[in-house]
């Protein structure tokens, strides 16, 4: 594959191009479709570099995330799923033809740090959701510390991506809700913001600690920029009405 247009694949010859095909597809479908039931809104496409190893970090509200991300950074990506979406043949070649990596249910264990490891050593872009599984509440959550190993350890460029509707579009454990183009946008309308790309080697040598705090508020950045993104210029009621919130790091509660 050509290093102009930074999509380094993780196969060969005819799977390499199958590959290809399969994600360019996937996103003339979705795209439309994202518009179309969640009016979906992007800013910050060109901030993905082109080429080289990219760790993507991205909150996570919603089934719609994964897709709506790839709508988003038109850079071919590799991105983890968890191991029973591999356990049927055809979910698990169509899955694997668009970059995905098996991990256990613990993604950013040992065997999800791995699996980015060797996506990046490859110079893949590679998905990841730092808070480990989707929120419960709209809230961010606290970020799993293997992501400042792999931080630390490859030195990729980190580009933070916010998600902001996703969560009403489609909540864990809820029915998909619509906000459709033509009528009065509604909790469901979706916007992702995508940030400039942050030197790998600058982030290298904070404290773990420092580092998950600042990545944190990297993509906090982008969620609060996404949810005035979504506002912006409509006809709008309810909660939606209200500014933004940008969230802020969650403390560990001391359990008594």
């Amino acid at each position: 594959m050509s290093e102009k247009t930074g999509k380094k694949p993780l196969g060969n010859g005819q799977e390499e191009r199958l590959g290809w095909f399969l994600y360019e597809l996937a996103y003339l479908i979705c795209f439309p479709l994202y518009r179309a039931l969640w009016s979906l809104r992007v800013r910050g496409t060109c901030n993905v570099p082109a080429t080289g190893p990219v760790l993507i970090l991205a909150n996570h509200q919603s089934y719609l995330d994964p897709l709506g991300v790839g709508v988003a950074v038109r850079r071919h990506m590799g991105f983890m799923a968890k191991q029973p979406l591999f356990e049927k043949k055809a979910l698990s070649w169509i899955i694997r033809s668009l970059g995905a990596v098996p991990v256990d249910n613990e993604g950013t264990g040992i065997n999800g740090i791995k699996s980015v490891m060797k996506m990046l050593d490859l110079g893949r872009a590679v998905l990841v959701f730092p808070e480990g599984e989707r929120t419960i509440g709209g809230q961010m959550q606290r970020f799993e510390p293997g992501i400042t190993t792999l931080i630390r350890k490859k030195k990729p460029k980190v580009v933070a991506l916010g998600i902001a509707g996703a969560h009403a579009a489609w909540p864990k454990g809820g029915k998909p809700n619509f906000s459709f183009p033509l009528c009065s946008p509604n909790e469901a309308a979706m916007a992702i913001c995508i940030g400039k790309p942050i030197s790998g080697e600058s982030l290298a040598g904070m404290e773990r600690e420092e580092m998950l705090r600042f990545l944190f508020d990297q993509v906090a950045e982008q969620q609060c920029a996404a949810e005035k993104l979504r506002r912006r210029n409509r006809f709008l009621s309810g909660e939606l009405l209200l500014p933004p919130v940008r969230p802020v790091w969650p403390e560990k509660t001391v359990e008594g």
